[in-house]
């Protein structure tokens, strides 16, 4: 009897234990069903990411900096424009920003993710921006805009941290400045003068030399005159009809003949040229010849047989008459 009463409790332990796990699972069951359905749930800050991640999308931004604060007068600053765009946006050119107006700005540069700007420091107390816009235009063309605040740099006065104790000096005249090819002038005159001297120099003894060197080969202007006259009328030109060439050849031999005896360039000269020269009375006598040739190069006319004798004859007597005395001999 003693064993059959303790036996019985062993035997009824095991339904115990079940009806106790009964009880914490049904307790636990909602708790499992909550925990299955919230792992199920797809949760939007960690599913959204990735997607936009796989979209490339990117939250457009602007950000504004400069490089220093403060900043002297009359330097540079440098205001940087971090920005980002969403995919297939870009940046229109020319490139639009506002907020910039009345700085000066020395450069700019470009890049994928900045814009370096570059400006002169010509405010005094404050350098500042406005409000900033970059405009973009988005992947459908459409014009977007990226804003930021404005930024703004102490401005550092140029008479020093005490500027009421600064004594700056009256500003003097601008002193006038002289060209390089100014101070040069003079020494390029002194050497062009110089130059024309010497060519002038070498001329004359050219002409001289020239001068002496005809005298002692080509025979004298009087026999050259004279076999040139012979030469016209043994030629036959007049006699053929040529008449023009006739006067002109004898109009050449009179003027170079005057010009080697008189010193003037006759031969280039026109007959009323020569008029007016400071001629002797032999030498105004052949004037009227000249004349006659003259009409006949360029008129037409025709002198008669005998007035070309009587010229020719005029010629060589006034030769004659110019040239010099024969020397005596000894």
């Amino acid at each position: 009897m003693i064993r059959a009463s303790r036996s019985a409790p062993c035997r009824r332990s095991p339904s115990r234990r079940r009806l106790i796990l009964r009880s914490a699972a049904v307790r636990l069951l909602p708790l499992l069903v909550l925990a299955v359905a919230l792992l199920q749930r797809p949760w939007p800050c960690r599913a959204s990411a990735p997607e936009h991640a796989a979209a490339g999308y990117t939250e457009p931004a602007i950000e504004a900096s400069l490089d220093r604060s403060p900043a002297a007068f009359g330097t540079r600053i440098t205001l940087t424009l971090h920005y980002r765009l969403p995919a297939g946006a870009s940046l229109p050119t020319p490139l639009r920003i506002s907020g910039l107006e009345g700085l000066s700005e020395c450069s700019r540069r470009v890049e994928a993710d900045r814009i370096t700007l570059i400006f002169l420091v010509d405010h005094l107390d404050t350098w500042q921006t406005g409000p900033l816009r970059l405009e973009y235009e988005d992947a459908d063309g459409t014009v977007q805009t990226l804003s930021a605040p404005p930024v703004s740099a102490e401005v550092l006065s140029v008479l020093g941290d005490k500027p009421e104790e600064a004594q700056p000096r009256p500003i003097a005249d601008i002193i006038p400045g002289r060209a390089a090819w100014v101070k040069a002038l003079p020494w390029a005159a002194g050497a062009l003068a110089l130059t024309a001297l010497v060519a002038g120099l070498v001329w004359w003894l050219g002409k001289r030399r020239y001068r002496d060197i005809a005298a002692d080969v080509l025979p004298p202007p009087h026999i050259r005159a004279l076999t040139d006259l012979q030469a016209l009328d043994a030629s036959g030109l007049y006699e053929s009809g040529a008449v023009k060439a006739f006067y002109f050849r004898f109009s050449e031999v009179v003027r170079r003949y005057m010009e080697d005896i008189r010193g003037f360039p006759a031969a280039e000269m026109t007959t009323e040229e020569i008029a007016r020269q400071p001629l002797s009375t032999l030498d105004r006598d052949l004037l009227p010849l000249l004349r006659q040739a003259d009409l006949a190069k360029f008129a037409g006319h025709r002198p008669t047989p005998a007035a070309k004798e009587a010229a020719l004859e005029s010629v060589r007597g006034y030769i004659h008459q110019t040239s010099p005395a024969p020397e005596a001999a000894p």
